[in-house]
């Protein structure tokens, strides 16, 4: 009996671990950590906020992590990506998060996955982590400004000179970008 107990609980631990692979939700504290952080009159409270936020991203994406971007969740590539980035589907846009009286309306910021390739990628980045070129192919070059989907796999990739281990902080242009590379990318017609 205590054989099948174990046995049940493996693989129950087995498919949980799976499934955390398998999906992504954004880091919705950590966006309001933050997005609250740029707001934030006292400097020493804004670094404890950002502080706390990147230790929810690092646990939530771990270097190594993969993603499958399938099952009613796309990235997208849209006109606010810049090369190289793509956003969930889930979550397209800056959300306001409330309204400051000497600021006006406050925001969560940007979350967006950002591949490196052999043309385009952070300083200390190596060769293991870059995506192949034949997939950067499938995401399009600079001057295509349309509106794409895509599903595939993401691989979160450490980074050398982060905020986070894995992830980039843009305070000024409100941006969390997520280092990563791409495993697979394919494009879905239209949503």
């Amino acid at each position: 009996m205590k054989k099948y107990l174990c046995i049940t609980i493996l693989l129950a631990g087995i498919t949980l671990l799976i499934a955390q692979e398998l999906t992504v939700e954004p880091p919705y504290q950590a966006l309001k950590l933050l997005g609250d952080s740029t707001a934030e009159g006292c400097p020493a409270c804004a670094a404890d906020m950002q502080k706390r936020a990147f230790k929810i991203i690092n646990s939530q994406f771990p270097a190594g992590r993969t993603i499958e971007i399938s099952r009613g969740i796309t990235l997208v590539r849209s006109r606010d990506c810049a090369d190289g980035e793509l956003l969930l589907s889930s979550y397209l846009e800056r959300r306001v998060l409330r309204e400051d009286q000497d600021r006006g309306k406050v925001y969560a910021p940007l979350l967006t996955f950002f591949f490196h390739t052999s043309r385009h990628h952070l300083a200390g980045t190596g060769e293991e982590y870059r995506t192949q070129d034949d997939i950067e192919k499938t995401y399009g070059g600079p001057e295509e400004h349309s509106i794409r989907y895509f599903t595939g796999r993401l691989e979160i990739i450490p980074c050398n000179y982060c905020d986070g281990t894995t992830s980039l902080f843009f305070q000024r242009q409100n941006r969390l970008q997520i280092q990563c590379r791409i495993l697979e990318l394919r494009s879905v017609d239209s949503q």
